[in-house]
């Protein structure tokens, strides 16, 4: 009975104890914001109840006194930081700054509809270039065979020269594939293309996608620029990398030369859309009749380069492309020089 009598007196010590602990806490925890709240009020210089008088205060109150545009503040810096940030570009590389290009979404755009007038020639020249890449890309299907004397497939060919004393009658044979590519073709439609060059590259563009679409293994995308508004530029999406060139022949092809040339802007678009293939190879084919150089086109180049991306340049009816003097060019003046064109280059680039 003691004990229970002790233990009970020592629990209501511990929980008189905790009560003292927990008013002391409450009265710490008191003065604590109270501490606070008169620092605030300390160190702001007025009070956040605001009355009568500094309503008015504030209403009187000259110009000067009020307190500045934080919007036009921040713009002022920012233009401050820009102009600093300039000149130390331009002392460290030598060059002109330049603004970075923002690549162009690709979407379909309503204003290439109808059925075009060159797509009978397109498709005829669509056959030779069908061949030339057909000989180039499954060339690389190589097959090697060889006999030895074991082995599960029996070759009944040379059965005959046991006989003799060939023992080597069982046949291996192994095959070196190609890789399997994805190609973007991205066309340049600016008003400097005019009636004649447009028509090449049309029938250039058109006739590389449905060649590309039967050979096994590839896959192909089409995309012209600049399509849209000023305020909202865009890659017109021809021809998907799930669609058939039949179903969008009389929907999408129908593209007239206008507008100017941003070649950077419309390049990282075909980029983004490419760099998420799953194909080992990729490869743009940029058509054009020129200005391709600047220091925006030849930065989207060395991205495309950093991403394993190989960009080969059409010219359409010119001497050279301008950025393209280091890099895989074919020039022609017609459709008909296409396929021939291409046949040298791509005989050069995968014997590389």
């Amino acid at each position: 009975d003691d004990n229970q009598s002790g233990d009970s007196s020592d629990d209501n010590q511990s929980g008189d104890s905790s009560d003292d602990n927990q008013s002391g806490d409450s009265s710490d925890d008191n003065q604590t914001d109270n501490s606070k709240s008169s620092d605030e009020k300390d160190k702001s210089g007025y009070s956040l109840n605001a009355c009568s008088d500094d309503i008015q205060s504030a209403l009187d109150a000259d110009e000067d006194e009020l307190i500045c545009d934080l919007h036009k503040k921040i713009r002022e810096l920012m233009e401050e930081k820009a102009e600093e940030f300039e000149q130390k570009f331009v002392e460290e590389f030598d060059a002109t700054y330049f603004a970075p290009a923002l690549p162009f979404p690709c979407k379909k755009s309503a204003n290439a509809s109808g059925i075009p007038d060159w797509v009978t020639e397109a498709r005829m020249n669509s056959q030779r270039i069908k061949t030339v890449l057909h000989s180039i890309l499954y060339d690389r299907n190589k097959s090697k065979r060889s006999f030895d004397k074991q082995g599960t497939d029996l070759c009944s060919g040379a059965i005959w020269g046991v006989k003799a004393g060939n023992s080597r009658i069982f046949r291996t044979d192994a095959i070196t594939r190609a890789p399997n590519s994805a190609f973007t073709i991205l066309v340049d439609k600016s008003g400097s293309m005019g009636f004649s060059d447009m028509r090449t590259a049309n029938v250039a563009a058109y006739s590389i996608a449905q060649a590309l679409e039967f050979l096994k293994g590839t896959e192909c995308e089409v995309l012209y620029y600049p399509f849209g508004s000023y305020d909202e530029p865009h890659n017109h999406v021809a021809k998907a990398f799930n669609e058939r060139m039949a179903s969008v022949t009389s929907t999408s092809f129908n593209v007239h030369a206008n507008g100017g040339t941003p070649t950077a802007e419309a390049l990282l678009g075909a980029v983004t859309n490419l760099i998420q293939r799953k194909e080992e190879r990729k490869i743009i084919f940029l058509i054009t009749d020129g200005d391709t150089a600047g220091p925006n086109v030849k930065a989207a180049l060395q991205e495309c380069d950093v991403l394993g991306i190989t960009v080969i340049g059409i010219g359409i009816k010119t001497g050279e492309l301008s950025g393209f003097e280091n890099r895989p060019t074919m020039l022609i003046d017609q459709c008909a020089d296409l396929a021939p064109a291409m046949f040298n280059f791509l005989r050069d680039y995968y014997q590389a």
